[in-house]
């Protein structure tokens, strides 16, 4: 009987210890783009914050930039895209401290220092031109500026 009832422990033991490793499992392997860290205020390396893209069923390729932002202005100043297109920037801070901001696609970086970099990512369905911009600083008219079109 004594046998019995020290398997039956033995087997809960390993059962609770199986549940915990795959409770473990799916939260280790979460990515950083959920919108709860959208304005995370990441200081360097690389953090998606961004929120995700429905990638599946769509035909266009991914269409990939690079802006660096130093303390004049966003280079480059000027992104175009084609209506469809699945759009992701990488934001590297050269100088100053910096984000990124594109409201009509509910994008956003959070504050980056100097060696930061982060990756915004969405769908380019709205057509138009749409300004991209850094928030930081008190003066607005000297803010970085760009704009991303989409056609």
């Amino acid at each position: 009987m004594n046998n019995n009832i020290g398997t039956l422990i033995a087997v809960i033991i390993l059962i609770i210890a199986g549940i915990g490793g795959w409770f473990y499992y799916q939260n280790s392997s979460v990515p950083n783009n959920t919108p709860s860290n959208q304005n995370g205020g990441a200081t360097g390396g690389t953090v998606d914050v961004s929120a995700p893209v429905p990638y599946s069923g769509l035909t266009s390729p991914l269409k990939e930039f690079t802006v660096t932002a130093d303390n004049s202005s966003f280079n480059p100043p000027t992104i175009t895209v084609s209506k469809g297109d699945v759009v992701a920037i990488t934001v590297k801070v050269t100088a100053g401290t910096h984000d990124f901001n594109i409201d009509e696609y509910d994008r956003h970086t959070g504050k980056l220092e100097v060696g930061g970099e982060n990756v915004v990512k969405f769908l380019a369905d709205k057509s138009g031109s749409f300004e991209y911009y850094s928030s930081v600083g008190s003066d607005k008219s000297k803010r970085l500026k760009g704009m991303l079109t989409v056609q």
